[in-house]
């Protein structure tokens, strides 16, 4: 590969790059489908085991809705009959997902919520949302605390992280499942630096103060109930017993339910799974770029590797091959706790490997194109050039190195003296029918000699049909020419430059007429792959060197019939001169007449063209004389 090439599949490495960086942003439903394949493998290979052991989630399901004969929202009087069958069963942490807007419609029914709450101070976490002053917290200040549930959007709609810590009135305030375990262990938050304390826990997060939701359960994998089965008593004994108790809506009607890596999910099941990760030490933090960018430089290496030494079918599978060893690391760095873009990874190495390979197929058009227009066919036979035959067939094999191709070699024994003495028209007809024979047992013939043609087939021909067809053409056109044919599979070990005139050779020799060359049978060579050159610049070199041979042969024919033009101008004028000094009055004269020629010649200006032909003329005006007798000549 030149410099060229190597620059092209650096800027298309650029753009892959770019694409990596802002594909999340620019392309999210094409990023998301294959981030969610990532997170729902790694979903079934995590273990569920004891992570969920600590939660209950109650329900406020459609079931509730039904069974209980009361419109939503419940009358808050229900919640305080749930908070108090809770605390009688020995719940540890109550966090209600639900926001409290304004007051009800009977402030009795507020009195009853308060009071429930009261008793339970320090257990219950009330929700509400970032930037909305609540009613909720004026009706209940002093009864509940109140958190966040700040839930945090992609561009893809899809929701990734919290918003775990937030600044308001000078006064750090945590999040729902950050207070609701702090309840749980009975332990204070503390900000540290970038990072939440709780205890020995240190809670990761961003500079925002956002917390990524490692999600790790679905809805189905947590001990849950039906709201309306917790105030009816329908549930095991000790079922809530020193456990975090969430109550929240998963009802489609109630408009609480988003998109998550693991597909749809209720606002409860979202901050479920955020409580998991705080109760297990279990976060994930975005992997660090340099580390991002390093698997990504090796993906796109890999590529341009197969790129360059595969066929596109044979690339396609190993590309395939490179995404999913890519996608693989990704899942092992999320048990390690690190997230990494597979889908901006994808999207990246598959244009890539699209665009490197639209690259290489163009480029081998533009190519193939280029020699079409620059080369030369042999005039005669209207076969290729045996040198163009090489370098195309070095061009495909670099640019599809395992696909299969066979040479195929016919010789003509006795062709030149069989075809010695025919005429134009019947030797243009023959090759013609040659041609014609050949095209249907290969895709690329060039002539090798007078007398032995060369092919490449991919596909295996039949070699005993193609002898028959040859021979059949022959005896009709009563050509008495013996046709042998041979054939050897390419492989990038031969040197086929090297090796094509030693096996017609030994083909010419051979007393057997079909020969399948296999290894034991090919003539010793250097065994290496010729290398080759750029086509394009091979053809114009050979086509600049048979034009110097032409030019120097023309010039070699210019100076030797110049020489046989002297030769027979001073053979004429020995024959006049000769004849003049047959008569003293005649000897010297057609010199004379040259020399004062020429004088005149000097005085007109003529050119040295012009001065050369009168200089001639002047030294054989008298040759009609040559034969004529004296009597004739004598002037009397």
């Amino acid at each position: 590969m030149n410099k060229k090439n190597y620059s092209i599949f650096f800027f298309i490495g650029c753009f892959s790059i770019f694409l990596f960086v802002f594909s999340g942003s620019h392309l999210p439903a094409i990023t998301s489908s294959f981030n969610k394949l990532s997170s729902q493998v790694f979903y079934h290979l995590n273990s569920k085991e004891r992570l969920t052991q600590n939660i209950v989630v109650v329900r406020i399901d459609d079931h509730s809705l039904a069974k209980i004969n009361k419109k939503w929202p419940f009358p808050r009087s229900l919640y305080a009959e749930a908070l108090n069958i809770l605390d009688a069963q020995g719940a540890r942490a109550i966090g209600f997902d639900i926001v409290f807007q304004g007051g009800s419609e009977s402030e009795e029914e507020d009195a009853i919520f308060r009071k429930a709450l009261s008793s339970l101070k320090g257990k219950v976490i009330l929700a509400s949302y970032l930037g909305k002053t609540e009613v909720s917290s004026k009706l209940f200040s002093g009864a509940a605390d109140v958190s966040f549930v700040d839930a945090l959007e992609g561009k893809d709609g899809i929701v990734k992280k919290i918003v775990a810590v937030s600044s308001q009135d000078s006064f750090l305030k945590f999040c729902w499942a950050v207070e609701l375990s702090s309840r749980y262990y009975g332990l204070t938050p503390q900000k540290q630096a970038q990072n939440i304390v709780l205890g020995r826990k240190t809670i990761p997060l961003d500079e925002a103060g956002v917390l990524a939701v490692n999600y790790l359960l679905k809805p189905k994998d947590f001990k849950t109930i039906s709201f309306v089965d917790l105030i009816e008593g329908r549930f095991p004994q000790d079922f809530f017993n020193e456990k975090i108790v969430l109550i929240g809506a998963t009802a489609e009607i109630i408009h609480d339910i988003l998109l998550t890596p693991l597909g749809r999910m209720p606002g409860v099941f979202i901050q479920a799974n955020a409580l998991v990760n705080i109760l297990n030490s279990k976060y994930l933090a975005v992997v660090h770029p340099a580390l991002a960018m390093a698997i990504l430089f090796s993906g796109l290496f890999l590529l341009a590797m197969i790129i360059i030494s595969f066929s596109l079918i044979e690339g396609l599978f190993l590309c395939l091959g490179v995404l999913i060893v890519i996608f693989w690391l990704s899942i092992g760095l999320k048990f390690l706790g690190w997230d990494i873009s597979y889908g901006a990874l994808s999207v990246s190495m598959i244009s890539f490997f699209i665009f490197g390979n639209l690259y290489n197929y163009f480029r081998f058009l533009a190519v193939i194109t280029k020699i079409k227009a620059e080369m030369t066919i042999e005039p005669f036979s209207r076969l290729f050039k045996l040198r163009y035959l090489y370098e195309r067939l070095n061009l495909e094999t670099g640019s599809f190195p395992r696909k299969k191709r066979w040479l195929i070699l016919a010789v003509f024994n006795g062709f030149s003296e069989a075809t010695k003495g025919k005429n134009f028209e019947f030797l243009h007809s023959l090759w013609a029918e040659l041609n014609s024979i050949f095209l249907k047992n290969g895709e690329l013939w060039a002539q090798c000699g007078q007398a032995a043609v060369v092919g490449v087939a991919t596909k295996r021909a039949d070699l005993n049909k193609l002898k028959k067809e040859l021979d059949t053409l022959f005896f009709e056109q009563e050509v008495s020419v013996q046709a042998k044919i041979g054939m050897l599979a390419i492989n990038s070990s031969l040197n086929i430059r090297e090796l094509v005139p030693l096996v017609v050779d030994e083909l010419a020799k051979s007393k057997e007429e079909v020969i399948f060359f296999d290894r034991s049978r090919l003539p010793d060579h250097k065994g290496q792959r010729d290398k080759g050159e750029d086509m394009v610049s091979s053809l114009y070199t050979d086509s600049e060197t048979k034009n110097q041979d032409l030019l120097k042969a023309i010039e070699k024919r210019i100076i030797e019939e110049s020489k046989r033009q002297e030769a027979y101008l001073q053979f004429i004028t020995a024959l006049v001169t000769a004849l003049e000094s047959k008569d003293p009055y005649t000897e010297g004269h057609s010199e004379n007449v040259c020399r004062y020629s020429l004088l005149l010649c000097d005085l007109l200006g003529l050119p040295n063209k012009e001065r050369e032909k009168i200089r001639i003329a002047a030294l054989l005006h008298d040759l009609g004389k040559i034969g004529i007798p004296d009597s004739v000549l004598h002037k009397e």
